[in-house]
């Protein structure tokens, strides 16, 4: 397993996901965040990819990265994930 950073968003080091050695080089270029669900009883590991500015970003889930699946889930997505920790 290897320990991949989470930073909150002042850029702080808050936390880390484990992840499999194999899947760590597809995931370790990027910065990762902590974003939290609504309630705030859930945390996931986030990255943004595009322009703000421009309204081109997007943010990317680490699950969703590792799987493949990189687009949000949302009502017109097909790509429904089931994970436990």
């Amino acid at each position: 397993m290897t320990p991949i950073a989470l930073r909150d968003r002042r850029g702080r080091l808050v936390e880390f996901a484990w992840v499999d050695d194999q899947d760590a080089d597809l995931v370790r270029p990027h910065t990762w965040h902590v974003a939290k669900d609504r309630r705030g009883d859930l945390a996931y590991a986030r990255r943004s990819e595009g322009s703000a500015r421009r309204g081109t970003q997007v943010q990317i889930l680490m699950h969703r990265e590792i799987l493949g699946l990189r687009r949000m889930p949302g009502p017109a997505c097909a790509d429904q994930v089931d994970h436990r920790n």
